[in-house]
């Protein structure tokens, strides 16, 4: 897959840029453990200031079988996002937003090795909870309710079809570090 990172970077930091200005804002860093786990990558940096929080990241996954529509395909994806979110509590504690993700999804037919890729669009609300384990430490559970709305619907490849989800159910968790 071919992750264009530069790209990616200079997209993250030029939606930071507007938004610097924020009052009381508090940077941030956090992480996917899971997405490692998926032998992907998760990387987010943000700014939260009063009730609200805006965050970029880049992310990527290999999907295990039981999240996958064929098993005889392999399935890579990788992208970069944007969450804009409203807590209720200022430090922390139970929040809503909403969500939107560039992915770049590689499908690889195992058994003749045959490799198509698609772009999805998604478009999404998340809800979760913020616990801070200190001031600089937290950990960020939460789930993500996903639209694609983009128009790839299934991939073809030697008489097999792998069917893209419109609705994508996402639980996860995030680690994280404020400054």
């Amino acid at each position: 897959m071919k992750l264009n990172i530069m790209k990616t970077t200079v997209l993250m930091l030029s939606m930071l840029f507007p938004i610097i200005s924020w009052g009381n804002n508090g940077l941030y860093v956090e992480s996917d453990p899971i997405a490692f786990a998926l032998k992907g990558h998760s990387l987010h940096i943000g700014l939260e200031g009063d009730h609200f929080r805006f965050q970029v990241g880049t992310f990527g996954a290999t999907l295990p079988n039981s999240f996958k529509d064929n098993a005889k395909f392999d399935v890579k994806q990788s992208g970069y996002g944007v969450k804009l979110d409203y807590f209720r509590h200022k430090q922390g504690g139970f929040f809503v937003g909403v969500e939107y993700a560039m992915t770049e999804m590689e499908f690889q037919q195992t058994v003749v090795n045959e490799r198509t890729n698609r772009d999805a669009n998604l478009l999404g609300i998340r809800a979760g909870y913020k616990y801070r384990m200190n001031k600089t430490f937290y950990v960020m559970p939460w789930v993500g309710v996903d639209r694609n709305i983009s128009d790839t619907s299934s991939v073809k490849s030697s008489g097999e079809n792998y069917l893209l989800d419109k609705w994508i159910i996402f639980p996860t968790v995030h680690l994280g570090m404020q400054f």
